[in-house]
């Protein structure tokens, strides 16, 4: 079989994991110049001539090269792309459309990512937003505390100690929801 995950065979059985014969195979991550020619396959494939525009493929290419190199993310991009291209009723992709293609997956991605949130994480980043829209200069933690706390008890669950909140502040700041 094939994964993407590294530790797959760490939840195996023994006897399973010495009757795989695994094999593991590294595959680094792509740059701008090699998504760019796996983009104008597609691209050629996908599209009739003069339809994408100079630098569409590019900035396709370059969005994902920097991400982590991902062929699928920068095929996504340039499908979202020509997409809303077409939603504009446009007779050609532009890299406006990458922009804003580019902007629209990185909002899905923040959206899948607080859709997955346990429920006490998500009072807690609501609480955060109120509090600074109150302070735009930064907010204590105590009055994120009290925040998270009151709103919690409207909702009708117990809050969780200030310790466990800590631990959530940290985990929403790894994901990059906070700073």
């Amino acid at each position: 079989g094939i994964s993407n995950d590294l530790k797959f065979t760490n939840n195996l059985d023994a006897r399973v994991r010495s009757r795989l014969n695994e094999e593991k195979v590294l595959f680094p991550p792509y740059d701008a110049l090699q998504l760019q020619d796996i983009l104008r396959d597609r691209a050629k494939e996908a599209f009739r001539d003069g339809v994408v525009d100079p630098g569409v493929v590019e900035r396709c290419a370059a969005y994902a090269a920097l991400e982590n190199g991902d062929a699928r993310r920068a095929l996504a991009l340039l499908r979202l792309a020509a997409e809303m291209a077409e939603r504009d009723r446009a007779k050609r992709i532009t890299p406006d459309h990458v922009v804003k293609a580019k902007n629209r997956l990185e909002q899905d991605i923040i959206l899948d990512c607080c859709r997955t949130l346990p429920p006490h994480c998500k009072v807690l980043l609501y609480a955060i937003l109120q509090a600074c829209e109150r302070r735009r200069n930064g907010v204590l933690t105590g009055e994120v505390y009290d925040a998270y706390r009151r709103l919690a008890e409207r909702l009708g669950l117990q809050p969780l100690h200030a310790r466990s909140i800590s631990n959530y502040v940290s985990e929403l700041e790894s994901l990059g929801l906070i700073r």
